[in-house]
């Protein structure tokens, strides 16, 4: 997802959090992206919350920054979804 939003060189920083090392090489091959790696989650939403702190730590924001969150996460089957929303830094 973060490679797709790359494509159209948005002039704000793309934050792309991953729990592969590998995926983090690919992802900074992209334009503008940081990639990051956040091991382990068992919800989507706990994904968030612990990127979004991860993200507070590690870069300039602070809380109640907004970002626009854009995740493709893996199915059970086969396939993605995509998932776009609006957080806050808590």
């Amino acid at each position: 997802s973060a490679l797709a939003v790359s494509r159209f060189r948005p002039e704000v920083p793309i934050l792309a959090v991953t729990d592969n090392p590998r995926t983090q090489g690919k992802l900074m091959l992209g334009w503008g992206i940081s990639p990051f790696v956040e091991q382990g989650y068992e919800k989507p939403e706990e994904y968030l919350d612990k990127s979004l702190k991860a993200i507070k730590k590690g870069f300039d924001y602070k809380k109640g920054d907004k970002m626009v969150v854009v995740s493709g996460l893996k199915r059970k089957k086969k396939g993605y979804d995509s998932i776009v929303r609006v957080a806050e830094i808590q």
